[in-house]
C-alpha cells in the first residue's frame, strides 16, 4: 500500500520519465500491485517509440511471483529491451537456460530477443552475451562486508560503460562497482568515480574515508 504500488498508469509523468537517455527497470517492480503491472509494459513501449535506450533486471523474488507467472509476463517484454540483466540462477530457473555460463547465456539471447544479456556468475564474475560474441570478467577478490546491493551496484558501473558505447568498460566498471558494494556495510554504494578509476589501477581495494 505504499505511494509507489498504487501509482496510477494515469497520474505518470511522461514527459518527466523520458527526458533521459536510458531507462532501467527490474523484476521487483513488475509484481508489486496491478498497477505497477500495467505501469512497466507501458514504459517500455513509450520509451520505444522515444528512442530511450532500456535495461531490465529480471531479479525473481519468489514471494512475489511464480516462476511461471514471471517468465510468461517478462518474456514479452525482453524482445524490446536493449540490455537484459539476469543472474545464472534465474536464467535456469525461470527461463530453463542451463549448461556452461556461455551457453546459458547464449539460450537466453536467444529466447529472450534481447539486445545483449549480462549474466552474474557470483563468485566466477559475469559476461556478456551479445552481437559482438561473449566477453567475460572475473571478479575482484574483496573482503564481503555485506553483499546486499551489489546487484545494484554492478548494473549501475556496467551502465556507465555501456552508455559510453564500451561493453568492455561496462564488465570492468560493473565489476569494480559490485566489488566496492561489497566491501561497504547497507545495501548502497556509496563509491565515486575517482574511487572506481582508483580501484581499477589497483592502487586500492577498499574506498577511501
Amino acid at each position: 500500500d505504499t505511494c509507489f504500488a498504487q501509482l496510477p498508469l494515469a497520474d505518470v509523468d511522461w514527459g518527466y520519465l523520458l527526458d533521459t537517455r536510458h531507462i532501467h527497470l527490474t523484476g521487483l517492480t513488475y509484481p508489486l500491485s496491478d498497477n505497477t503491472a500495467a505501469i512497466i509494459p507501458a514504459i517500455v513501449s513509450r520509451a520505444r517509440e522515444a528512442g530511450v535506450t532500456l535495461s531490465f533486471d529480471v531479479n525473481h523474488r519468489s514471494l512475489l511471483w511464480s516462476v511461471a507467472e514471471c517468465r510468461e509476463r517478462l518474456l514479452p517484454l525482453f524482445r524490446h529491451i536493449d540490455l537484459l540483466f539476469c543472474s545464472r540462477r534465474d536464467a535456469a530457473n525461470v527461463f530453463g537456460c542451463e549448461g556452461s555460463p556461455e551457453q546459458a547465456a547464449t539460450q537466453l539471447l536467444e529466447l529472450s530477443g534481447a539486445a545483449e544479456v549480462v549474466m552474474s556468475l557470483s563468485d566466477d564474475g559475469v559476461l556478456a552475451a551479445g552481437a559482438a560474441g561473449i566477453q567475460r570478467h572475473a571478479a575482484h577478490p574483496v573482503k564481503v562486508v555485506d553483499r546486499i546491493g551489489a546487484g545494484d551496484a554492478f548494473a549501475a558501473g556496467f551502465l556507465k560503460g555501456y552508455l559510453d558505447g564500451d561493453i568492455e568498460l561496462a564488465l570492468r566498471y560493473g565489476t569494480a562497482m559490485m566489488a566496492l558494494k561489497n566491501s561497504m556495510l547497507g545495501d548502497y554504494c556509496w563509491a565515486t568515480m575517482d574511487d572506481v578509476d582508483e580501484f581499477l589501477l589497483g592502487s586500492a581495494a577498499m574506498v577511501k574515508r
